[in-house]
């Protein structure tokens, strides 16, 4: 069959991240900057009087990503008035700003704030298209491959030059290759997955233990109407070794690169506490003192949960997916409750992005009520988040053009 349902619901999903950007713009003049969130202390102002620069603050992580799109070779500490205070940590995530350098015209200043928010809205709408081809091929209606393309996650990653849509688009990718069993685009996927964000490892591992040990295999396995084991296709064991090998090799090359570059060399990017305690202390802050909660922060995270919840209904009901869809859902949902991040949605809702995507896939193949119940949270966590952003970074943060800042 051909692609047309898919490019459709590809389409839709450009539609409706455009509506979002377009929404953002009108409420910052039309600044593609704002996208970058640059903070005064990390992005100098003086050197960068085009861009939208937040006074006395650090800004966030699409800053390191669109000097990296501007040079994604760089050896310097600083590079257009941007410092970098953990080089080999932004350096490693090379895959966004990697692609967003090439399609802005090897990394022109006017293209690239432009070129990341494009990137970001295809790479969205193709993991639409690739979800949709999967939900056909469990004979569902290809309008489903909307549900894993428009988790907030991916709302915030437009609304802020990151990269989780292009590690989504990766992995989607990734996954409808090895149910057709093309190895090779799987790998390949993989890796791009693996040079963007280093937390799509946690897939390629998944699924080597289930390439490499009988006894993962087994253990993952779903079951049919009579108990038998579904083991799926054996998956190469190269497969997932290319992206861990490839992710290893450079990362080693980038942190020898960053070497005493900055006070204490190469850094740690740990980022877990022990499962549940953080959350639940969170919840109990909100508990203690709800005048300090943020409303906002609080329906989200009552979406996410409840989200969660559905994927692992589905998870324990053993009725669908592949072995390695399985290990893969269970590490990413323990990492999911280690992080220490619950009081901005903006974090948890991006560290989501992965399990919701192979939560939604293992769910085609199960009851029918648990998809709708996952679409119809998606859709409302995706409005939520995205009138909470449209304005974001508030007027009211004293931000102005950089080159107010500079006086006369």
């Amino acid at each position: 069959m051909g692609w047309r349902a898919e490019i459709l619901v590809g389409l839709v999903m450009v539609a409706i991240s455009s509506l979002f950007v377009g929404v953002r713009l009108a409420n910052h003049d039309g600044d593609a900057t704002v996208f970058i969130l640059a903070g005064e202390e990390v992005t100098d102002p003086a050197a960068n009087p085009d861009l939208f620069i937040v006074k006395g603050a650090f800004g966030y992580d699409g800053q390191r990503y669109y000097r990296l799109a501007r040079n994604p070779f760089t050896s310097e500490v600083e590079e257009f008035g941007i410092t970098f205070d953990r080089p080999a940590y932004w350096q490693k995530r090379i895959g966004y700003p990697m692609v967003v350098w090439a399609v802005s015209g090897f990394g022109q200043a006017a293209i690239v704030p432009w070129a990341m928010i494009v990137v970001n809205v295809t790479a969205v709408a193709v993991l639409a298209g690739l979800a949709a081809r999967l939900a056909r091929m469990h004979d569902r209606s290809p309008w489903l491959g909307l549900v894993p393309a428009a988790w907030a996650g991916y709302v915030v990653a437009i609304s802020q030059n990151l990269t989780e849509a292009v590690v989504g688009a990766c992995l989607m990718g990734a996954l409808l290759a090895l149910r057709r069993e093309r190895w090779v685009m799987a790998a390949t996927c993989l890796v791009g997955a693996a040079l963007t964000r280093e937390t799509s490892l946690i897939f390629s591992v998944a699924l080597l233990a289930a390439a490499f040990s009988p006894v993962v295999r087994r253990l993952g396995a779903a079951r049919g109407a009579t108990g038998e084991l579904r083991r799926g296709p054996r998956v190469p064991i190269w497969v997932p070794s290319v992206p861990i090998v490839v992710y290893v090799g450079w990362r080693t090359i980038i942190n020898q690169r960053w070497v005493g570059a900055i006070e204490g060399g190469t850094e740690s990017d740990a980022l877990l506490a022990p499962p549940f305690v953080r959350l639940v202390q969170y919840l109990e802050t909100v508990i203690r003192d709800p005048a300090s909660a943020n409303l906002v922060n609080l329906a989200q995270l009552s979406l996410t949960i409840a989200a969660m919840v559905v994927l692992v209904m589905v998870w324990r009901e053993r009725r669908s997916g592949l072995p390695h869809e399985r290990v893969a859902l269970a590490m990413l949902l323990v990492l999911f409750v280690s992080l220490p991040v619950w009081q901005r949605g903006q974090a948890y809702l991006r560290w989501a992005c992965e399990p919701v995507m192979i939560g939604w896939l293992i769910a085609l193949g199960a009851r029918r009520g648990q998809v709708r119940a996952l679409a119809v949270m998606v859709g409302v966590l995706w409005m939520v988040t995205s009138l909470d952003l449209v304005a974001f970074p508030g007027l009211d943060l004293d931000v102005n053009r950089a080159i107010s800042s500079l006086g006369p």
